[in-house]
């Protein structure tokens, strides 16, 4: 059988000019769609690259934002648990006057 190659037999196809002209139509336009998308992602690349660089530095800067939040966050508790033996609702005014 390595001897053997199948032969694939081409049947003439016919189709009427205007359906014709419209898949070439069709096909240079995906070729442009093609070629759009494919211009429009390599210059994403080179964006990614170019901001790529601040990005560790940005990660840094929000890492420390978030720890600052976290240290406020820990620092108000403890000031509440620091007070909470030393306030009873009942010594709550129950008006506030302002300065």
């Amino acid at each position: 059988m390595s001897g053997l190659r199948s032969k694939t037999v081409l049947m003439p196809c016919t189709i009427p000019k205007d359906k014709y002209d419209l898949m070439i139509e069709d096909l240079l336009t995906m070729a442009e769609l093609l070629g759009m998308v494919a211009d429009m992602r390599t210059k994403d690349v080179r964006a990614i690259q170019e901001f790529g660089k601040y990005v560790p530095a940005f990660a840094a800067f929000e890492k420390n934002r978030l720890s600052l939040y976290r240290e406020a966050a820990k620092e108000a508790e403890d000031i509440l648990t620091r007070w909470e033996d030393e306030i009873d609702e009942d010594d709550e005014p129950d008006e506030y006057f302002s300065d």
